[in-house]
Order: C-alpha cells, then structure tokens, then sequence
C-alpha cells in the first residue's frame, strides 16, 4: 500500500495536467481518490488500468511506424522501450530524450515513468500472490530507491541491510524486463486472445488509451488538447539514487538507528516481507 501511495502522489498533478492520474481520475469522477486520501482497492484498480492502456499506447505508436509486429520485430521494440525507459529525463534541444527518432514531450517522459513505476509495483504484487521470496528479494532494492526517492524513509532500513552498491546494481533493469514481459504479451493479446483482459475493464482501458492519445502522448498523430504540456515528474529511482548518494541515507540512519541496530521505525511491508524471507 505503501508504495502505491508513493506512485499516486508521484503521479498524480491535477485535473488540468496531461496525462496525470489527476486528469484521469477527473475523467471517470471517482471521488473515493484524491492525492492526500485514496482508497486502496480503487487506486491498485486505476493503476492497473493505465498501465494496460499505456501497453496498448505504445503497440499502436511502434505499429504506426512498422509494418508488423511479429515474432522477428517484437524483441527489437521491446529493446527500444527499455533503452527509451532507462534514459529518460533530459529535455535539453541539444540532447532530447527520443522514441523511434521522436522527440519526447514531457507529457510522454512522464508517462513512460509511469508505466516503469507501475510495473515496479504490479511486479511486487505478483511476487507476493505467489509467495516467490526470491522475485521478492529481488525488485526490494529497486522499491526502496523509489520510496526513498519519494520521501518515504520507512525503507531505509533495507537500504542499510542491502547497501548502496548493491541497490545501485540491481536496481536498474527489473522494471524494464517486467515491462518487456508485458508488452509482448499485450501484442500477442491484441491479435490472438484479447480476452487475457477483464470484461469488466475493457472499458476503461479503451477509454484511458483515448484519453492519452487525444492528449499526444505517445502518438505521431498531432493533439488539439490546448492545456500547456505538464512539468516532468520525479524521476522516483533516480531521486533515491541521487538522494543516497548525498549521503542522505547515512544522516537518516544516524539519527534514527537505536543502539541495537534496528532502525527506530513503524513497521513496513518491506521490512516484513525480508524478515518472512530470512
């Protein structure tokens, strides 16, 4: 729940921002989510629905620009989402973050931190359904860059166990192959069995999707939306990676970790979940 919240706040801007989960939450007037109070099951349920949208922005994107999606090209356009992902953030003329010789917008970086964050976070709630320690283990590092980078400092407990390093290693590419996962199985979906998807949020998906493509982002289509294109959001792994190597870790742990070595701290899923798996 916890890093759920981190992502809604991260993400959210407001009603009149392009591409935010203010504007979308606006767009279906669900009033039990606001940025400072969401309900838990409404927000995991909006989360997944924008990130099958966003899947299915980016199959018709790279589709309007192949000739065809198959076997042979999938891995290829998989390889430039997770190259595009990784290296995301600059909007200088001199050096734009680009897709397919695309300039991004910051419409279209914020989106694509999006879809990244949100992988992060179904990765973990999968990983938990199953009971699989090691895929748990596994994507703590990058979960607790990004609550750290968010302002969350619950995590800083793990951080300390891990160490920066090790954080720093692994934290990288676990989102991008989660990604990578999914939007090959979003391609298969769309040509072989649209029915992986829900009936009851098909909807919604279709209607998210619009609402990203009428706002240009991530589209070679030209966009009426007249709102002025959105500030770029925090970049969460990038913000823990900088704030760790401030040494803003170190100062926190100095004033909160007691004389037994446990960090003076409420008790968090990650610190619960490393304890179960130990």
């Amino acid at each position: 729940m916890a890093l759920c919240g981190t992502i809604f706040r991260t993400h959210y801007g407001d009603a009149n921002t392009r591409g935010s989960l203010g504007s979308l939450i606006a767009l279906f007037r669900r009033k039990n989510l606001t940025k400072d109070s969401l309900n838990f099951k409404a927000a995991d349920e909006l989360l997944r629905i924008v990130f099958e949208a966003l899947l299915l922005v980016l199959v018709d994107f790279f589709e309007s620009h192949i000739d065809t999606l198959d076997e042979l090209v999938i891995p290829r356009v998989t390889d430039i989402i997770i190259d595009t992902i990784a290296n995301l953030g600059s909007l200088m003329e001199s050096h734009p973050s680009m897709i397919l010789g695309r300039p991004c917008t910051a419409a279209d970086i914020n989106a694509l931190l999006l879809l990244r964050d949100v992988a992060v976070y179904i990765e973990l709630g999968d990983a938990i359904k199953t009971g699989d320690i090691g895929r748990i283990r596994s994507i703590l590092p990058t979960i607790t860059l990004m609550m750290h980078g968010g302002g969350n400092t619950n995590y800083a407990r793990i951080q300390h166990e891990l160490g920066v390093p090790q954080i720093l290693r692994l934290h990288q590419h676990q989102s991008l192959q989660e990604i990578a996962r999914m939007f090959e199985r979003a391609v298969g979906a769309k040509y072989h069995n649209p029915a992986h998807v829900r009936s009851s949020s098909k909807g919604d998906i279709y209607k998210v999707k619009k609402a990203f493509q009428e706002s240009g982002i991530l589209t070679w289509e030209p966009s009426d939306d007249k709102r002025a294109l959105p500030d770029l959001v925090v970049d969460l792994q990038h913000e823990g990676v900088d704030k760790m190597a401030s040494g803003a870790l170190d100062k926190f742990l100095t004033s909160k970790i007691d004389h037994h070595g446990a960090a003076d701290l409420e008790e968090t899923e990650a610190v619960a979940l490393t304890e179960h798996a130990d």
